[in-house]
């Protein structure tokens, strides 16, 4: 299995390889966007947190300049240009754009498989856009962004990993000589400078550009049907769908007691005999609180009926990016955004 991997990983290189040549001889095509765009993206299969720094560069640029968010819309059931509105089915658009828009409700939201033709539709939809922040369009060549954020997460970096199946990486480690910032994702609290330092040095083999340090905080925990906020009981269930729960599970072991997690793959679409089994495992357990992701909340309103038949509660907890350094100036000033 080891050689296969191996050999798998190898063919994995060489596709990537002449894709990028490709593109870097002009063959294929890359176009600008009529309206400046930010793209942030990463090297690796998922799980860096890409939603919730589009959620705050979103909040912190729109208080100067006109923000829209553009999708792929990962595992929507449509195609083509699509608005996120807050009525729009989940299903439709993908649970990440629908949860963008609902933190977000005054942001433009729009999905497109073509990030291109995408930016092309949100300007002749509203010319008086500033900005458009690219989700996850790192790979998506045929379109050249004015500013590249590439992410990577302080527990498994990108210049630590390995192509798939070796490892986690989608696309080659030296892809990220074309980042104009950097930051690591997920850090923990109070990290010592050598720490920092290691990661400066590692990521500078790659580019010279700026590197920030973010982390998360994990605050307030709503209802999901009523919105109501909840205290966090003394001993939960956990339900996930995502890539990587390691820093939430952190977290929250020092706040509650994780009786049990039901750890379902990333974008999972819930059913109700995942529910069933879900709550039946609660009531058997005595446990009476569910607690979520506010992205899981967004396919789990569905199933209110079955929770509120068992009396059952479950809450999402939110999500708040902390950033060491002034990152929105910076991209003022690398976007000329400040003139």
């Amino acid at each position: 299995m080891g050689l296969f991997y191996v050999f798998f990983s190898k063919i994995v290189l060489f596709i990537l390889t002449i894709r990028h040549y490709l593109y870097d001889k002009n063959i294929f095509k890359s176009h600008k966007s009529p309206i400046k765009t930010i793209c942030i993206g990463n090297l690796n299969l998922g799980g860096s947190g890409k939603t919730p720094l589009i959620i705050y560069l979103a909040k912190n640029l729109s208080k100067d300049y006109k923000i829209a968010v553009l999708s792929r819309g990962y595992k929507r059931k449509s195609s083509g240009f699509q608005i996120v509105n807050k009525q729009t089915d989940w299903n439709l658009v993908g649970d990440e754009p629908k949860l963008i828009k609902e933190t977000l409700p005054n942001i433009t939201v729009a999905v497109c498989e073509n990030r291109f033709e995408g930016c092309l539709s949100l300007q002749k939809m509203d010319a008086s856009i500033d900005l458009i922040l690219l989700d996850d369009a790192m790979q998506h060549r045929s379109l050249n962004p004015d500013l590249t954020i590439l992410l990577t997460r302080f527990n498994n970096p990108f210049f630590k990993d390995d192509l798939f199946p070796l490892g986690t990486l989608r696309d080659i480690k030296n892809r990220a000589i074309t980042s104009d910032l950097n930051m690591i994702t997920k850090c923990p609290p109070n990290i010592h400078q050598d720490t920092k330092e290691f990661y400066l040095n590692a990521i500078d083999k790659y580019n010279s550009s700026p590197t920030f340090f973010s982390s998360y905080t994990y605050t307030q925990i709503h209802n999901i049907f009523s919105n109501n906020i909840e205290p966090l009981p003394n001993s939960i269930i956990l339900l996930t769908g995502l890539a990587n729960t390691s820093e939430l599970i952190h977290d929250l072991s020092e706040k509650t007691r994780i009786v049990k997690h039901f750890e379902f793959a990333d974008h999972y679409n819930y059913s109700n005999e995942d529910l069933n089994k879900i709550i039946n495992e609660a009531i058997n357990l005595n446990i009476s609180f569910i607690l979520t992701t506010t992205k899981d909340a967004i396919k789990l309103r569905n199933f209110q009926a079955l929770f509120e038949t068992h009396k059952i509660a479950i809450g999402a907890i939110h999500i708040d990016v902390v950033i060491d350094g002034q990152i929105i100036n910076e991209i003022k000033n690398k976007l000329d955004l400040n003139q």
